[in-house]
């Protein structure tokens, strides 16, 4: 392999030197020429992802809020296009499916998800809902509002379609 490759690949392992980086990316770019100079952009726009990106979970202060998982969180699909505001708090076990979206209304405010909740494919949570247990929002939902325990919703925006009592 050659000698700037071998560089590359020990400077951006660990840490995301972005002086170094732009420059080499630049040239990688810039150069002519075959398969492997396509595999190293590749590389390097991985690497740009994998450190550029933040999670905002844990344990969070007054001054910097986070997300707050409780409990293990099932993703089914990963993290595809799934976006979490701030102030989230999951307060149970959950099932979140692809290309969901929670987001806040007012930043010093939470977002309280109950346990054994299902967020379907798409769903949106705005405005702070406190979404109870047990509930099932089905997919593409928009949810504006505080959901009661033990019942399912969908459409837009969301409605109580089952509401069981247990």
């Amino acid at each position: 392999m050659k000698k700037w490759f071998i560089n590359m690949l020990e400077s951006y392992e660990y840490r995301l030197n972005l002086k170094k980086y732009w420059k080499r990316r630049l040239a990688i770019q810039n150069a002519r020429g075959g398969i492997f100079l396509k595999y190293c952009l590749l590389w390097i726009k991985r690497q740009e992802s994998k450190f550029g990106a933040t999670t905002g979970t844990g344990l969070g202060t007054e001054n910097s809020p986070c997300s707050l998982f409780n409990e293990p969180i099932i993703f089914p699909h990963g993290l595809s296009g799934i976006v979490f505001a701030r102030n989230v708090v999951f307060e149970g076990k959950a099932v979140v499916y692809q290309h969901v979206t929670i987001a806040e209304a007012d930043k010093r405010k939470q977002t309280y998800i109950g346990d054994g909740v299902e967020i379907g494919a798409g769903a949106v949570i705005l405005n702070n809902a406190r979404i109870g247990k047990n509930v099932k929002i089905g997919a593409n939902a928009v949810v504006t509002r505080d959901i009661p325990e033990n019942c399912s919703v969908a459409g837009v925006p969301a409605k109580i379609l089952v509401s069981c009592e247990r």
